[in-house]
């Protein structure tokens, strides 16, 4: 998962429809478990091309409890909506839920940060873990 073959690559460059993204993610429960279980649920329908270390996070807002995060790109086929729609799925999949965040548990969460340049979540960027994070992508 941290980097694909070079004729997966090849295939994905020769594709007119494949985006570029990069796509950030955080647990505060079950830190590993989750971030495995979405970096898999991801590379579903991303071809993940880099992947930076995972790193420990004070929480930002009222979430509770310290944060691992980690960060990845690739290429995806799927439109931005499609994309959005399936991180939002997955976000379920890994059992976050809107009681479970108001109560500051955030199983998992994942953000498309940048979508072919096109930069998402403006407030994200300007924290210091995604620019630590940014280093490796």
């Amino acid at each position: 998962m941290n980097s694909l073959t070079d004729s997966s690559r090849k295939s994905s460059s020769n594709n007119p429809l494949t985006h570029r993204v990069i796509i950030a993610l955080g647990s505060n429960a079950d830190h590993e478990a989750n971030l495995n279980r979405a970096l898999t649920l991801i590379g579903g329908v991303v071809d993940i091309s880099r992947q930076a270390p995972a790193m420990w996070t004070e929480p930002v807002g009222k979430a509770a409890g310290m944060f691992l995060n980690s960060m990845v790109a690739g290429q995806t086929s799927l439109t931005l909506d499609e994309l959005t729609e399936a991180t939002k799925l997955m976000e379920a999949k890994c059992g976050r839920s809107a009681q479970g965040t108001a109560a500051g548990r955030i199983d998992i969460d994942i953000d498309i940060l940048d979508y072919d340049g096109l930069r998402l979540h403006p407030d994200d960027w300007n924290r210091s873990y995604i620019k630590q994070l940014m280093k490796h992508i």
